[in-house]
């Protein structure tokens, strides 16, 4: 059995690399002598190297694409890793269907997506599937799938949608196989109004993409630019973000991370998983928030928004009044305090008057004591009786009088 050399494993992977961008270090030795062998049977080479003559020399193209088919990954599967179809499902499709109504509410709804690694096809088919379902809530949209990949088996394999048992019975519930698949053989073809959705094409994303490529809501590029070096990587995703409709998304591999290659583009979580939008949609990723999943439903309203005071506005601001000073003010209006009064307060204090006597007491009284009295005595009692009442004083007087006549005339 021949064996590849170290000097031929990086012969290889030279060539490889310039045609398809997929780089292979010293290590993927083993992984060039699994897949060539065939090749080097098959042609009657003496020698890896001299496969490798034989293919360059090959004016017709048919053994470069045979060496490409043979070095790439065509490892796939229907709904393979189900994170970028429930994304799909539950977010970014709701999202562009809201933002396509808003901008054309009574038009239909083109929904663009492209599969940039398709393999053969079955990523293309459980897109097709998931949009599918989604239009009976949704209401009706246009879809327009493309699939693109550097394998032209992979690529009419996956025009042609014929599939082994195994194959389709990996990731789909016979449920789903018996509404979309129909038999064919001892296998399962896509039926034809699902497979009319679609289109294939060969593309090898390392050249510069076709001018008529479009732009796309949705594109998938999953587990191929972890081929590429660096610099490749960076220019596949520029020219990546230049086919990306407003408000669209990328979706990459589940291990697969943009950050320091991709500039252009902003990472969004979502429940599990993780895709990414262009930093020019920032705006409609932030309208975004404010809607609802479901596009049956009503927009939801944004809350209102509070202006916060800056502390040179505080300063301006006079401090709350307290209810009770509040209280007390409108006390001191109703009645002000002596404090507020300009004119003194006076009071009026009632003074006690003795009751009057009756004028007939008053008149015994006097006699008797006059009849027991000294003369002196007499006089000072009169005297304290006056005032009682004014008929009483007169006839006090005049007794007097005449008692200190008769005392005259006496001495």
């Amino acid at each position: 059995m021949i064996k590849i050399s170290e000097s031929e494993i990086a012969a290889y992977s030279k060539y490889i690399l310039e045609i398809s961008g997929i780089f292979l270090n010293q290590s993927k030795g083993y992984l060039l002598e699994t897949r060539l062998k065939n090749l080097v049977e098959e042609y009657r080479s003496s020698s890896f190297s001299a496969l490798l003559n034989q293919i360059k020399q090959d004016n017709s193209q048919k053994l470069k694409k045979r060496l490409i088919d043979a070095i790439s990954t065509n490892e796939t599967f229907f709904f393979r890793d189900n994170v970028p179809f429930d994304l799909m499902r539950n977010k970014i499709i709701p999202d562009i269907i809201d933002l396509r109504r808003k901008q054309n509410p009574a038009g239909t709804i083109p929904i663009k997506i492209w599969s940039a690694a398709c393999s053969t096809g079955q990523e293309v088919y459980s897109i097709i599937i998931t949009l599918l379902e989604l239009q009976s809530g949704m209401g009706r949209f246009e879809n327009s799938i493309l699939g693109t990949d550097i394998s032209g088996d992979a690529v009419a394999k996956a025009s042609y949608a014929q599939y082994n048992s195994f194959e389709v019975e990996r990731g789909l519930p016979s449920q789903t196989r018996q509404k979309y698949f129909q038999q064919s053989g001892n296998g399962w073809r896509v039926k034809d109004e699902i497979r009319s959705m679609a289109r294939f094409e060969i593309m090898n994303l390392m050249r510069p993409f076709p001018a008529n490529i479009g732009s796309f809501d949705i594109v998938f590029c999953r587990n191929v630019a972890i081929y590429f070096q660096n610099h490749d990587k960076v220019a596949l995703f520029q020219k990546i973000a230049r086919s990306i409709a407003p408000g669209g998304a990328l979706i990459v591999g589940g291990s697969e991370s943009l950050t320091g290659i991709a500039p252009d583009f902003v990472n969004r979580q979502y429940l599990k998983g993780n895709y990414y939008t262009l930093k020019r949609d920032e705006n409609i990723q932030k309208q975004s928030l404010f809607s609802v999943t479901s596009v049956n439903e009503q927009p939801a309203k944004k809350p209102p928004r509070i202006k916060r005071k800056t502390v040179y506005d505080r300063k301006r601001v006079k401090p709350a009044v307290s209810l009770e000073k509040k209280l007390q003010e409108e006390k001191t209006k109703r009645s002000p305090s002596i404090k507020t009064k300009t004119e003194p307060v006076t009071r009026n204090i009632p003074i006690p008057v003795a009751p009057e006597k009756p004028i007939k007491e008053i008149q015994e009284k006097t006699s008797l004591l006059a009849s027991v009295q000294s003369p002196k005595e007499q006089r000072v009692s009169l005297i304290g009786n006056r005032g009682n009442s004014q008929n009483t004083k007169g006839s006090l007087l005049a007794n007097i009088a005449q008692r200190n006549e008769k005392d005259k005339k006496g001495k």
